[in-house]
């Protein structure tokens, strides 16, 4: 249950958040997930009270405290109520165990959230955070990238190389099998194979050197299809383009919690401050 306290001049003091920061208050449960900053939003960030910025993608935990000034705005998910809550400066809280407390400020908005948008935020994977959803360093670099689920059945291929001679693209079933090549003269650049791919298989891609087709390749990763069902269920979540964009980061984080790395990465790149999804360039 979210309480409301206001002081005496009935006046907002600010908003105050807290935040699971990397290397801070490890082991700590989290209580919500911060889903979208705007404006100036301060927390402090641990037993030494100091204050810093708030970023998106930041676990909000017990006993830590958060300032939003005039006309901020926050959003963030409260695992144990299974609801998002968006609040607006100037505004006061205190994250409890389970819950957030408005000290002082409006009341935020609340609205409930579906099961596997809980699991997806409530176990994002801190390697997320810090750079996981980034490609590979390989040389070629390649989208799809190694161990990915796809949940299109005609996914784009694409590939980024320092070649300065025609390549050879070949995707092949999980089995081996050949199911389609092409040579191209770009080193970078993408390609959709013409047929669908079968839901729930594995499938592999390389780059080679089209005037060398029997050398190694120069890179291949192996991806595989999510089943039909899964592949529904994770489109039909799919944000309108002009949503907020909490709900883009929402539907990123399912995406990611499916397998779905480079679909979430593609949303998050899109998203001015998560710093830390940047693909490597």
């Amino acid at each position: 249950m979210i309480s409301l306290f206001m002081n005496q001049c009935g006046k907002v003091a600010g908003l105050i958040w807290v935040i699971l920061l990397a290397g801070s208050c490890l082991g700590a449960e989290p209580v919500g997930l911060v889903l979208d900053v705007q404006g100036k939003v301060n927390v402090n960030s641990g037993a030494q009270k100091s204050w810093v910025t708030l970023p998106v993608l930041s676990y909000l935990v017990a006993d830590q405290d958060v300032i939003l000034v005039e006309n901020s705005k926050m959003v963030a998910t409260v695992h144990a109520a299974k609801s998002e809550y968006s609040f607006a400066g100037p505004a006061r809280l205190r994250v409890d165990q389970h819950d957030i407390t408005v000290i002082q400020g409006a009341m935020p908005s609340v609205r409930q959230l579906s099961a596997d948008v809980v699991k997806a935020c409530s176990t994002l994977n801190p390697r997320f955070k810090r750079g996981g959803v980034v490609m590979r360093t390989l040389t070629p670099r390649l989208e799809p990238t190694d161990g990915t689920a796809v949940i299109s059945n005609q996914p784009t291929l694409l590939w980024r190389t320092t070649a300065d001679s025609a390549l050879l693209i070949v995707l092949r079933h999980g089995d081996g099998r050949e199911i389609f090549r092409t040579q191209v003269t770009q080193p970078s650049g993408a390609v959709t194979p013409p047929m669908p791919l079968n839901w729930g298989e594995h499938y592999q891609w390389s780059v080679a050197l089209a005037n060398d087709p029997n050398s190694k390749p120069l890179a291949s990763t192996s991806f595989y299809m999510v089943t039909q069902a899964i592949a529904k269920r994770l489109q039909a979540q799919q944000p309108s383009p002009d949503a907020r964009r909490a709900d883009h980061v929402l539907y990123a984080l399912v995406l990611q919690e499916a397998g779905a790395v480079d679909e979430a990465r593609r949303i998050l790149d899109r998203v001015p401050e998560i710093e830390v999804l940047r693909n490597t360039k």
